[in-house]
Parts: structure tokens; sequence; C-alpha cells
């Protein structure tokens, strides 16, 4: 496929499958053996474990958006920064019930391709930010403090 074509399905993968919830789209563009690794919570294989993982995000956070900041293709990698938002007011979310708390991270995703279609993915994030965006971690400076209280 042509960086053009690859590029085309990256946004389709974001606006449809992630953002619309189409998960039959996955069928179509992202290759049986997918893997992925997301940062913070490991390697996922599989287009079916991946389409589970996506819905326990959506479970935790109904409202999960993912948004398209840039893209950029080079042969058979597309590189996209976006930004991922959610409030997580559904299920659990990694061990941790409902919190109420709205997030925003940043992040960068790494796609591969093989054949016409996803073939494997990369996702960067600042995991910090984002537990201490659920109020799971506390802030640095607070983190700092506490830490010269007991010095």
């Amino acid at each position: 496929m042509s960086e053009q074509e690859n590029l085309t399905l990256v946004r389709r993968y974001c606006n449809e499958f992630l953002n619309k919830r189409d998960l039959d789209l996955a069928d179509r563009i992202i290759a049986p053996d997918f893997t992925h690794n997301l940062h913070g919570f490991g390697d996922t294989n599989g287009r079916e474990a991946w389409k589970q993982t996506i819905q326990v995000i959506v479970d935790a956070m109904p409202d999960a958006h993912w948004t398209v900041e840039e893209v950029v293709a080079q042969g058979d990698t597309v590189v996209m920064r976006w930004t991922f938002t959610g409030t997580h007011s559904g299920a659990e979310w990694a061990g941790w019930p409902a919190t109420g708390a709205k997030i925003s991270t940043p992040m960068v995703a790494f796609f591969y391709f093989a054949e016409g279609k996803i073939s494997s993915g990369r996702t960067l994030a600042d995991s910090l930010d984002m537990w201490q965006q659920f109020g799971v971690i506390p802030p640095l400076a607070e983190m700092i403090e506490q830490a010269k209280d007991k010095a």
C-alpha cells in the first residue's frame, strides 16, 4: 500500500474503530495476528484480544475519545500524535473502581503495515500523568512535599 493509503487506514482506525466503536471494522483493517504494546499496560497479541482491550477502555470510560493531532507516514510505518480523553465513570479500570476523574493524555502511536492491514502497533503515553489525573497517585509536587516532611 502507498503511504497515503496507510495514512487513510490509520485515520479510519482512529475515527471509526475507536471513536465510533465500530469493532467490526477491525476485521477489515487489522491483521488477525496483530500485536500491540500499550505503554504501561503491556502487550496484546491478536486482533480479537485488541478489540477486547479497546472494549475494556470504553467500558471504563464510556466517553473515551481519541483526537488525531498529527500524522506522518514513511514507507510501511505511520506515526500518529493524538490525545486521549475520557471520564472514568464506568467499569473498573486496572483494578480501580470508577473515580469520576476526567483525563486528557497525549500519546504517540506507531503503526506498522503488512499486506494491506495494520500488522502491529506501539502506543506511548505518560502513564504517571494519567494515573495522577485519575487521582490514584498524588501529583509530583505533593509527593516531594511528603518526602521532605519525612526527612
